[in-house]
């Protein structure tokens, strides 16, 4: 906590910590996944990976990439969904069913992808209307929402359609539903005083 704490005044130590969580979360989580082996009960504690996008989007807020080094980016991030892709293909082919090896949001294949979004719609300029900027806000307010009760809607959609998450159709046009749907329970909380409270 305290280096946390100093972190905000020290680009340097920000990416220090970005660094050495993305060890932790992204290089040693893939490599036991990978393994087989028996992981460290610290180290692969889920502490380290919202840490670690924490740190990095701190760092990627104020920090450009020039045109090689996001060249490189988008590289290793595609490089990084196609071994995932095929990792699991392989080993669901083994198994008879969806091995979910990858499926974690710390490991090195998911980091990578992920920085990518982020770095590229920040930097993504456009020129939108008043009235379509105030849309893009108003959606961005309900991201936290929408994150914090996406898992329970998920369970209720799949005993609701009698689906599983290795489906097909849950996997595409399922997907656009969760979000409409916890997007509508957020913005309807959000227009009552008290569920502002609840959803900020």
């Amino acid at each position: 906590m305290p280096l946390l704490a100093k972190a905000k005044d020290d680009i340097r130590l920000v990416k220090y910590l970005a660094f050495i969580f993305f060890l932790i979360s992204g290089c040693y989580g893939f490599y036991y996944k990978i393994t087989g082996s028996t992981p460290n009960g610290f180290l692969s504690s889920g502490i380290f990976f919202p840490l670690m996008y924490a740190m990095i989007g701190y760092v990627f807020n104020y920090q450009k990439l020039s045109r090689p080094q996001y060249i490189c980016l988008s590289i290793i991030s595609v490089a990084c969904l196609v071994l995932r892709y095929f990792v699991t293909a392989h080993l669901s082919a083994e198994i008879g069913a969806t091995d979910k090896t990858l499926f974690g949001y710390g490991l090195l294949t998911a980091v990578f992808p992920s920085v990518w979004v982020f770095y590229t719609v920040k930097n993504f300029n456009i020129s939108v209307n008043d009235k379509l900027a105030q849309i893009i806000v108003e959606l961005s307010s309900c991201s936290l929402g929408i994150y914090l009760i996406h898992r329970l809607v998920m369970r209720i959609e799949m005993r609701v359609f009698d689906m599983t998450n290795d489906m097909a159709l849950w996997r595409i046009p399922m997907t656009l539903v969760t979000y409409a749907t916890c997007l509508l329970i957020v913005w309807l909380v959000k227009k009552h005083k008290l569920g502002r409270l609840i959803f900020p």
